[in-house]
Parts: structure tokens; sequence; C-alpha cells
């Protein structure tokens, strides 16, 4: 139960990670080329919490969705709507935050690394 509303979430979270994250290696290389170089790690830190940050809080109220979907199978998801109101929004997102914040730094530094073995850039 809650498969495809999870489907929904993962696809949204990783989509917002992946834009949010090249949008700002972009905007960093275009306007401090010259430390990218020597601050590079830091960058591509802040770009991964920032991705993890925004990707998470901005579909948060779908994760609050498929947890109930997968603890209550028979709950009705207006019902859920209805009930949680502003919740929605609020409930887990600190701890969401945090791990995907997380998550997503382990996840490009890696992407990153193993992007310089095979001499290619994510962009590509």
């Amino acid at each position: 139960r809650g498969g495809a509303p999870f489907l929904i979430l993962f696809a949204t979270t990783v989509s917002l990670q992946f834009t949010v994250y090249e949008s700002y290696i972009k905007y960093v290389k275009e306007k401090y080329m010259e430390s990218w170089m020597n601050r590079e790690v830091l960058h591509i830190i802040s770009a991964s919490f920032f991705a993890g940050a925004i990707g998470s809080g901005v579909t948060n109220w779908l994760e609050v969705l498929v947890v109930t979907k997968q603890t209550k199978p028979d709950a009705n998801l207006m019902k859920i709507v209805k009930r949680e109101k502003f919740g929605l929004l609020t409930k887990g997102l600190g701890a969401r935050v945090y791990y995907q914040s997380i998550q997503s730094i382990f996840f490009f530094s890696t992407v990153t690394y193993a992007g310089r073995l095979f001499n290619v850039e994510l962009e590509d």
C-alpha cells in the first residue's frame, strides 16, 4: 500500500535535488570561478545540503501522505488532508530535512568523486 504516492514522492524529491544542486553549482562556477578550485569541496557540500533541504521541504506533505497511507491502508487521502491541515506541511519536517540533506551530501560527493575517476562531471 502507498506505492504510487511513494513513487511520486521519490521522483519529485530527486528531481528537485538535482535541479537545485545543478543550479547552485552553475551559479557558483559562473560567479566565483577563481575560488571554485580552492573551495570546491565546500561548494559541493553546500549545494548538496541545500538540494536536500529544498527537495525534502517542498515534498514533505507527500511524505506525510505516504506514511499515513502505509500505516493506515484504509484511510482516504482527502480525509487525511482534512485532518492534518497545516500539519501536512510541517509534520516531521525537521527530521526529514536533516535526513535528506545528509543523504544528499553523501550522494553528490560520491557521484562527484566517481566522476573524477572517469573524467566526467555530473552535468555531463
